[in-house]
């Protein structure tokens, strides 16, 4: 077996933007320790390699070259991630903790699921404050807590840790801590830092590209906006008159953009928001739209593509998406 560990080091630490001192920082070792290990010149010590592959959040076995085990590692991974989104989808939050929980007795190091595990706890602690037991929901919260802090102290890759960050949160909303959520939204980039702005503003080389960057931008935009002016309207904060104004403007605002009455991911929000309305003002018309859009958004396939002026072309995937909301917020 052709054993590159140096390459495979140099590789993670390009991809993960970590310096030679960085590494050999939370090994204990000398930066030309791993310089030797790069250039080839050396192994590094066996007792080194679990912490190298945590390090990385990768599998000892990628560390080795041993691909046909990370193949497996991969497809145990997916394969999980698969079972316990169909579990959450259906409420089924202790059934989804279980099925991750048995994918990580085998790869224990792996963030991505154990972020997984602190949804589900998340979600059971919320389970259990509607059931209004408080010494349940607070030892799902502690649970999830540490799971979370483990994540940040141990994991460098920045797309799961600003995810684990959201998680926490979320959990310091739960405990009403409202200076430390303060403190921990403030690490997080503002809007015109984001991912979508960035492709659109720098990396349109082609036209084509220019225009899918665009879409997927102001998809993203609108999408956040229409969910915050939803989440106003349920507010004690908006009187009646300001929440019936809101909805319905949404609602006009949507069959715009939109341009016809297909509304894709949307769909999911319509019933709480003709329900909504319908209490506020007893309009039958608004009653009578009541729970034909989450039947339509159930009938979607599982990838849907918008063709919308202003979202042509962008692509939702329902069988991997789980609400962050539903007719109950």
């Amino acid at each position: 077996m052709n054993i590159k560990i140096g390459e495979i080091i140099r590789a993670l630490r390009a991809e993960n933007d970590v310096t030679q001192e960085d590494l050999a920082n939370y090994l204990n070792v000398s930066i030309q320790a791993v310089s030797r290990w790069e250039n080839g010149a050396c192994y590094p010590d066996l007792e080194l390699i679990p912490a190298i592959a945590s390090f990385f959040c990768v599998s000892t076995d990628l560390l080795l070259c041993v691909d046909n085990s990370n193949s497996a590692t991969k497809e145990a991974e997916e394969q999980c991630i698969y079972q316990w989104t169909q579990a959450s989808k259906n409420g089924e939050h202790n059934k989804a903790l279980g099925i991750v929980n048995d994918t990580l007795k085998s790869m224990p190091t792996n963030y991505k699921l154990m972020l997984l595990k602190a949804q589900s706890l998340l979600c059971l602690a919320g389970e259990s404050e509607e059931m209004e037991d408080e010494k349940q929901m607070k030892r799902f919260i502690s649970k999830a807590g540490d799971l979370i802090r483990l994540i940040l102290l141990k994991c460098n890759k920045s797309d799961i840790r600003y995810e684990a960050m959201t998680f926490l949160i979320a959990i310091y909303s739960f405990d009403k801590n409202k200076r430390q959520l303060l403190e921990l939204a403030n690490e997080f980039p503002a809007v015109r830092y984001t991912k979508n702005f960035m492709l659109y503003q720098f990396c349109a080389f082609e036209e084509d590209e220019f225009k899918k960057y665009c879409h997927e931008y102001l998809y993203e935009l609108f999408f956040e906006f229409f969910y915050c002016a939803y989440r106003l309207a349920k507010s004690t904060a908006a009187a009646v008159d300001e929440k019936k104004e809101l909805l319905e403007r949404l609602l006009q605002l949507l069959q715009t953009v939109m341009c016809d009455d297909k509304f894709g991911e949307f769909e999911y929000l319509l019933d709480p928001i003709y329900e909504m309305l319908y209490e506020l003002t007893g309009n039958e018309e608004y009653g009578s739209n009541i729970g034909s859009h989450l039947e339509r958004y159930k009938q979607l396939p599982d990838e849907y593509t918008y063709k919308s002026v202003f979202f042509d072309g962008v692509t939702f995937s329902r069988k991997n998406t789980i609400h962050a909301f539903d007719g109950s917020l």
